[in-house]
């Protein structure tokens, strides 16, 4: 319904909020599910992807709601030992790679026509996110969550280049001048 609402309002900016894993459902592992979801909140053009809890114990305390939270990072209660989630390796991929004043551009990469497709053998969809950032610097983020690898096409500044994106994977391809 976002697209709806951005075509009726475009004056409107979105924000994405309150995005957090679940402690006890591959909270460790679950970088792809959160990959694919940041590249499709920035890909309905939104502003930006927060999250909800930046560190809670290995039971989710304090725990001030009904869901099962986990944080970006946990710590366990006894030892102190830091155990760190799939969103927080996810986040490393976008905080690190688009910088602040990034132009985004909408990505579809499994549908015909675009700039980038994948080959359409798998049981789930990929996602991608693509930007310019201002210091010239081409960022792709492809989200692969099949269980085999994927091969892409990618058409930039006039050629092809073709990569491959491991299974159950997030992978950044830079492009510099």
């Amino acid at each position: 319904m976002i697209d709806a609402v951005k075509e009726h309002h475009p004056q409107i900016k979105f924000q994405y909020t309150e995005g957090g894993p679940r402690l006890y459902d591959h909270y460790a592992d679950d970088w792809c599910k959160w990959a694919s979801m940041i590249c499709k909140t920035l890909n309905r053009g939104f502003e930006s992807f927060t999250g909800w809890n930046l560190m809670l114990d290995e039971e989710g305390r304090p725990n001030i709601g009904h869901c099962y939270c986990g944080g970006l990072v946990t710590i366990n209660s006894q030892t102190k030992e830091l155990s760190y989630s799939g969103q927080f390796r996810t986040f490393e991929h976008f905080s690190h790679f688009i910088k602040k004043g990034a132009k985004l551009y909408k990505s579809y990469p499994t549908h015909e026509g675009r700039n980038m497709y994948a080959f359409r053998t798998q049981k789930f969809e990929t996602e991608t996110c693509v930007a310019d950032n201002i210091d010239g610097s081409h960022v792709i983020i492809v989200s692969n969550p099949n269980e085999e690898k994927r091969q892409y096409q990618y058409f930039y500044k006039g050629n092809w280049w073709y990569f491959d994106v491991m299974e159950n994977s997030v992978s950044t391809i830079i492009f510099k001048d």
